[in-house]
């Protein structure tokens, strides 16, 4: 499961930083490592 707060902030990043998240997805062990990519 991942917060409301994590879900908001996927949603409304710019398509770069998805970008970004895509290619370090498997990098990924928190919502924590999550928001900081998309910031």
């Amino acid at each position: 499961h991942v917060s409301k707060e994590l879900v908001m902030q996927i949603e409304v990043s710019p398509e770069d930083k998805l970008d970004q998240l895509t290619i370090k997805i498997f990098d990924v062990e928190d919502e924590e490592d999550v928001l900081e990519i998309l910031s």
